[in-house]
């Protein structure tokens, strides 16, 4: 333990007196008697000298102030010649520490007499008493005079007492954790300082302050100081009501790291160490960042702006702004607004300035500013032609006018207010610059042309835009001019001519009459083909409904068709004709079917026409219309026929046949007649083999026949077979030769006749027995129903009879 230097300079006063007065007295025996009962008292007694406060402390307007922190320390310097002990009370403390109000608290108390004249007294305040005035009083208690009372010491030596005050003041406690967040404090660019506060329960720490001060160290490592504040509570820039403060100053620069000092200022104005943070690495220069504007036209206004032209007021001028460097954070603003990052844009006709910013932690942010000017490019004028001429703007913005050969047309160019032009016209090499905004010109006409193109070159200057050049091509269409058309008939390419006349069918004279043979099968379209101007396109319709076109041409159906014919061209004013066609059909001459073939002709010379008698009772006749479809009424010999199918007797006298044919919108066409005469066709008969059968005499027996076979037609006969004894069994059919007979039947009431003649039984020893003679009669209109061949077969009436038979081969 040090020792104080008052301890020292009391004891030296002490002995030096003891030294002096001990020295007079011996060297001066006449010295006053006041003097020596003095050196008497103080010789033989004690008495407090002095007061020392040797813990922490501090003086604070003339008064101790001593911190709590550590044990207080107050030392007692005594006067003590005999060398006394002096804290011989007994019971209880000879000295106490009372605060105002009696309720002081501490521990640890203590007090020691060092040596005769020091007293060292200790003690371990409490934080409940930080602020207060505390009192230590109390006095010595020497051991020559134990037994007194305190009452007596004090009333007998009050030098022996003494009572001494001070203020108990600790130093707050220092902040924790002192440092700086490599981060921004919440939405601002600002970095700022963190610590974490002194316990606030206590109150030596209560209301204290904190004074911060702020430095930047510069990228050559100089360090400038900025500023300090000294701050409460309530001014932490942390709401969320941890132990932790932060902070920034307003004046710190965005994105720059700062060094930091605090110090806390306690209640009572003690104050703690001084803190700080740990050195930075100063500020990072950065590079500046580009900003590169699209489309800029290389001009610029009074103002030195760049200018960048836009079609419409709204249109937005896209811009780029590139960082110089990775890892720094651009920050682009528009009129002073900030932009989103991406795809800069920035639109408003005027002035614009864009500021591209680049910033990274802990270095200094940079800058650099394009001033442009957004103005409005010369839009493409606008043109005009007289109203009362058609003007088409085709999809690529030419303009088409319709006009006839002769037609002056004029056009009219109107620019926006405030331009100037200079207009140029390919087609006759005129060039006209005007001093407005608008210019007329007289476009180069038709002169008999189909069409002429005026190619146009407008130059539009305006101010702070480059010059702008529009084409314009204008040309003059001649106009549709009236279609004809040519008939043909059906698919082919013969051309009919109009009829004289009107069609039969009234209620159509006012159509033209075409007249279209119609084909076997009834067909009857006729094709008309349309001839138009050059360029021009022709859509037909027939009666309201679309023409069916093939191969270029249109059909139409007979009768009445009523053509509209729509005429386009490109860039003019469809036209539309009306044609009223009538189509009649001429019919063609019928046709009669004979079933027969022609032979020859009869005494007045019409055509013979024979058929098979054989398979038919008549001769079958029908009637083909001349076309398919037509209407066909036949009459025979004035009698009504149906066309269809109808037959003609044989052998008759001829016929004459009248075919009268009709279809609409056909001509009427005359009788078509034919007389003919019809008969069979010859039928041939020819014998095969012959029998005869006896129906007489002994069964068993044979007969012996005489007599003649005969054949022929129509009641005219020849023999084919004599019998002279000729042995025929009985009652059996007996084949015998024959001569082979070929009759020829031409007419519907030839027959076929056949007999036995003379026949009888020739008996030798008797006389002869005559025979029933067999003869019979076919008609050829029974043969026809019969097969051929066919077996004929006739017999004898009355004695004896006999039976005949013959094959009969018939043919036509």
């Amino acid at each position: 333990m040090r020792k104080s230097k008052s301890r020292g300079f009391y004891s030296i006063l002490f002995y030096s007196i003891l030294f002096y007065s001990i020295l007079f007295v011996s060297c001066d025996t006449s010295f006053n008697e006041p003097v020596r009962e003095y050196f008497e008292y103080w010789s033989t007694t004690c008495q407090v000298g002095k007061v020392e406060f040797s813990s922490a402390k501090t003086i604070i307007n003339g008064l101790e102030n001593l911190s709590a922190k550590e044990q207080i320390q107050i030392d007692v310097f005594v006067i003590n010649p005999k060398g006394f002990k002096l804290l011989q009370k007994g019971e209880g403390q000879c000295f106490s520490l009372q605060n105002s109000g009696a309720t002081l608290s501490y521990s640890d108390y203590s007090e020691t007499q060092v040596d005769p004249t020091y007293i060292k007294i200790t003690a371990k305040l409490t934080d409940a008493s930080e602020g207060q005035t505390i009192t230590l009083s109390g006095g010595l208690y020497p051991e020559n005079r134990t037994g007194w009372s305190e009452s007596q010491l004090r009333e007998s030596a009050p030098e022996l007492f003494t009572s001494v005050s001070f203020i108990q003041n600790t130093p707050p406690d220092n902040i924790k954790n002192l440092r700086v967040p490599n981060e921004f404090f919440g939405a601002t660019p600002k970095h700022y300082v963190s610590f974490e506060i002194p316990d606030q329960s206590l109150n030596r720490n209560k209301n204290s302050t904190y004074k911060i001060s702020y430095y930047l160290r510069e990228s050559d490592g100089s360090v400038y100081y900025k500023g300090t504040e000294t701050l409460s509570l309530a001014e932490n820039k942390n709401t969320s009501g941890s132990t932790t403060f932060l902070y920034y100053f307003d004046g710190q620069e965005d994105n720059l790291f700062y060094e930091y000092t605090v110090q806390v200022i306690g209640p009572r104005g003690l104050k703690s160490e001084v803190y700080s943070t740990i050195p930075g690495l100063g500020v990072n220069e950065l590079n500046e960042p580009t900003v590169t504007v699209e489309d800029l036209n290389g001009l610029k206004d009074d103002d030195d702006y760049e200018c960048v032209e836009v079609e419409n007021e709204n249109d937005a001028v896209s811009f780029t702004a590139v960082k110089a460097d990775e890892g720094d954070t651009l920050t682009v603003r528009v009129d002073g607004s900030e932009v989103a990052s991406g795809s800069y844009t920035v639109s408003g006709i005027g002035q614009h300035t864009i500021v591209a910013m680049s910033a990274k932690d802990g270095s200094r942010p940079i800058s650099v500013t394009k001033k442009i000017r957004i103005v409005k490019k010369q839009k493409e004028p606008t043109y005009a032609a007289p109203e009362n001429l058609n003007v088409t703007e085709e999809t690529g913005g030419d303009t088409c006018i319709e006009a006839e050969s002769d037609t002056v047309v004029s056009y009219t160019i109107t620019a926006e207010s405030g331009c100037t032009m200079t207009v140029n016209n390919s087609c006759g090499n005129t060039s006209v610059t005007s001093n407005t905004n608008t210019h007329t010109l007289t476009l180069a006409s038709l002169n008999g042309d189909n069409s002429r193109v005026n190619s146009l070159t407008v130059i539009v200057k305006k101010q702070y835009c480059t010059d702008k050049t529009f084409t314009k091509k204008v040309t003059l269409v001649k106009a549709i001019q009236e279609p004809t058309i040519r008939i043909y008939k059906n698919s082919g390419n013969d051309i009919i001519t109009a009829s004289s006349s009107a069609p039969e069918e009234s209620g159509y004279g006012d159509y033209t009459c075409y007249d279209l043979p119609l084909t076997t099968s009834g067909t009857g379209n006729a094709n008309f083909e349309v001839t138009s101007g050059p360029g021009e396109s022709v859509s037909a319709e027939i009666d309201g409904s679309p023409a069916t076109e093939s191969g270029g041409k249109y059909a139409l159906r007979l009768g009445p068709n009523t053509v509209t014919l729509t005429v386009t061209k490109a860039n003019c004013t469809t036209k539309t004709s009306t044609k009223k066609v009538y189509i009649q059909g001429l019919l063609s001459d019928p046709t009669i079917n004979y079933t027969g073939n022609p032979d020859g002709t009869d005494s007045r010379g019409n055509p013979v026409y024979k058929f098979s008698y054989l398979t038919y009772d008549e001769m079958p006749v029908s009637v083909t219309a001349g076309n398919k479809g037509n209407t066909v009424s036949v009459k025979v010999n004035g009698a009504t026929k149906a066309a269809s199918g109808f037959s003609l007797a044989p052998d008759s006298t001829s016929y004459t046949i009248s075919v009268v044919q009709s279809r609409q919108y056909c001509k009427t066409t005359p009788a078509y007649e034919r007389t003919v005469a019809v008969k069979i066709k010859p039928v041939t008969v020819t014998s095969g083999q012959a029998s005869m059968k006896c129906n007489f005499g002994d069964a068993g027996d044979e007969n012996e026949m005489c007599g003649s076979i005969y054949l022929g037609k129509n009641n005219t006969y020849e023999e084919i077979r004599s019998f002279d004894e000729t042995e025929f069994a009985q009652y059996t059919w007996v084949n015998f030769d024959s001569t082979s007979k070929t009759l020829v039947l031409s007419n519907t009431r030839d027959s076929i006749c056949y007999k036995s003649d003379g026949m009888y039984e020739h008996d030798s020893t008797s006389d002869n027995d005559d025979c029933a003679n067999a003869s019979g009669t076919i008609s050829l209109s029974t043969l026809k129903t019969k097969p051929s061949p066919f077996t004929y077969e006739i017999w004898g009436y009355g004695n004896n009879p006999i039976g005949l038979r013959i094959v009969l081969n018939f043919s036509d």
